[in-house]
């Protein structure tokens, strides 16, 4: 299964087609029962004119005939509208569903690559600008190309010579139009550009208010924002006042061929060459066909805006899609089948090379660490912590070597199974709008029991006094109404509560009170014969506790980036 490059958004298009093939031939036949309703509507008008000369009973049917189209033609295209309204909802939301399952599938070095902000700008401001390219954008393309030819048929019938005329006004506009969207093209491009970083820029300059008070910024942040905004709508405005002038350029063919036929058929009417009611359907079908064609036209230069957006949304889908709605796990070869012993495990890492953007991090890297004992992995800023705790366990895969857990290729073992024997409490942990008890069971098969007799064994009862909803306690987007304090303890809670058999901690002590800090001791003291335990910590709050030691700072006096680590164990006991 092919992976989406830079510029590939047709195999994602398709995917999500797939999804929805059935509600979407359903609203394109409710279309095309609606085209069959309209094409008889201008044929049954000239009749009537024409019969109005020697009045007949037809001429009444003729009425009833279209009064019945039309009521139908108006019931019908309400009930379209409101599937389309539901299919859009749909598909959107498999749209939005499939990028960020595409995401959690995404090797972490992929994910560095994208900020945060511009992830939120691509899945609001690039999604919400679909309109033609969604599947009923699709359909009503295709109902107005029917309409178009059909129309156009119904032209030559009605009067061929006067159709004639005017027939070569069509491939005329279809070419000034392909003409002037190139530069379209390029201009939508840059304005979806824009609107990310202005979006990007945006959120941080909100995220950045306080800090910028504190530190007399205002002036900076402001000037930051103001040049992105003002980037933004000047890609904007380009864009759309080059579409003003093509649609100004286009709307000059239909005024032409109206004044043709105006001049064509009122001298064959006098020359009695076609009746009037001719005339009158030719220009009935005429102001019919101009809705379609313009529908046609707003479809094709719409094509060029979304498909700026689209492709950036593709980009993000770095998983293949024969993995999407399964639990299929990263790494490729992970092997469903293996028997792996119980508890508690030893972590090794061998020969390990790794690099960011072409910097080396570790080089033939080497280091073990023991089982039911507590490891620490201490070291300068930039040494190869983050990287290290990313391969065990197992975000990231090493660009050499090989990462073991007891004698098991970590690679080998799925996500589900790894989930199992993990806890993990990063840096930068979120706390969720919801419960407590949301947010520490994240959807696991977890019991209240469970939690309530975690928060007992670490004696955190201060936590009950804080909360007297206890678990229903209700916590604000990013924990806004908690402490960092409390933001810690319930993120350790999340790391703690499934019992893992390797529980690495990344700056535990982080905005915990000495007496919490203490607390936590003696629980991991107490988990620690049955759990392979690692500290990623500055500090000393926790090294009375440590068994092992990885010290990844080399030993130089040079102040600048440490040079990777290489061919050594940096391992102390």
């Amino acid at each position: 299964m092919m992976k989406f490059q830079e510029q590939s958004f047709w195999p994602l298009y398709t995917y999500l087609l797939k999804q929805q093939l059935r509600p979407v031939l359903i609203y394109l036949g409710i279309l095309l029962i609606l085209v069959t309703l309209q094409l008889p509507i201008p044929i049954l008008v000239s009749k009537i004119l024409d019969g109005l000369a020697q009045p007949s009973p037809s001429i009444f049917l003729y009425i009833i005939t279209i009064t019945t189209l039309s009521v139908t033609s108006l019931s019908l295209s309400m009930f379209a509208k409101i599937f389309s309204a539901r299919l859009t909802k749909k598909y959107v939301l498999c749209l939005k569903l499939t990028i960020f399952e595409g995401l959690e599938k995404a090797p972490m070095d992929q994910l560095r690559q994208y900020d945060t902000n511009d992830l939120l700008a691509r899945f609001t401001g690039d999604v919400s600008l679909l309109s033609h390219l969604l599947p009923t954008g699709l359909a009503n393309a295709i109902k107005n190309l029917v309409l178009v030819i059909g129309f156009v048929i119904l032209l030559f019938y009605t009067n061929f010579s006067v159709t004639l005329y005017i027939s070569f006004f069509l491939p005329l506009a279809v070419i000034t139009f392909f003409f002037l969207s190139g530069r379209l093209e390029n201009l939508a491009s840059a304005s979806r550009k824009g609107y990310a970083e202005a979006s990007a820029t945006t959120q941080e300059s909100l995220i950045s208010l306080r800090e910028s008070r504190v530190t007399g910024s205002q002036s900076f942040i402001r000037e930051r924002f103001r040049q992105k905004l003002l980037n933004s709508e000047n890609c904007l405005f380009y864009a759309r006042r080059y579409l003003v002038l093509m649609e100004g350029v286009l709307a000059l063919i239909p005024m032409l061929v109206t004044m043709i036929i105006w001049f064509v058929g009122s001298h064959k009417v006098i020359a009695e060459q076609m009746s009037v009611g001719q005339l009158v359907s030719i220009m009935i079908l005429l102001s019919m066909l101009y809705s379609p064609a313009s529908g046609l036209f707003n479809a094709a230069s719409g094509y060029v805006y979304e498909l700026a957006a689209f492709k950036r949304l593709a980009t993000l889908l770095t998983t293949t899609l024969d993995t999407m709605g399964t639990e299929k796990p990263l790494a490729s070869n992970a092997k469903s089948h293996l028997v792996i012993p119980a508890p508690p495990y030893a972590l090794t890492l061998s020969e390990i090379g790794f690099s960011y953007a072409r910097q080396s991090i570790l080089k033939n890297f080497n280091s073990s660490i023991p089982a039911a004992q507590c490891t620490a992995i201490i070291g300068a800023n930039g040494s190869g912590k983050s990287t290290i705790v990313n391969l065990l366990l197992g975000l990231e895969q090493p660009h050499e070597g090989e990462v073991c857990l007891n004698s098991f290729p970590l690679i080998d073992i799925d996500d589900r199974r790894r989930a199992n024997i993990y806890g993990y409490l990063p840096q930068d942990s979120f706390i969720f709008g919801g419960t407590l008890r949301n947010n520490i069971t994240l959807g696991r098969p977890i019991s209240d029991t469970s939690i309530e007799q975690l928060i007992d064994q670490l004696h955190w009862i201060e936590l009950w006094l804080d909360w007297p909803k206890g678990l229903d306690t209700h916590f604000l987007e990013r924990g806004k109404n908690l402490s960092g304090g409390q933001r810690q303890k319930v993120v350790l809670l999340r790391a703690l509560i499934n019992r893992p058999s390797i529980l690495i901690l990344d700056e535990p002590e982080n905005n915990l009170e000495p007496v919490a800090i203490t607390k936590l001791q003696h629980y991991l003291q107490s988990i620690k014969h049955s759990t392979t335990i690692i500290i990623v910590s500055h500090g000393n709050e926790f090294l009375p506790m440590i068994d092992h030691t990885i010290n990844l700072s080399p030993l130089t006096s040079d102040c600048s980036r440490s040079p990777p680590l290489e061919g050594q164990d940096t391992s102390n006991d």
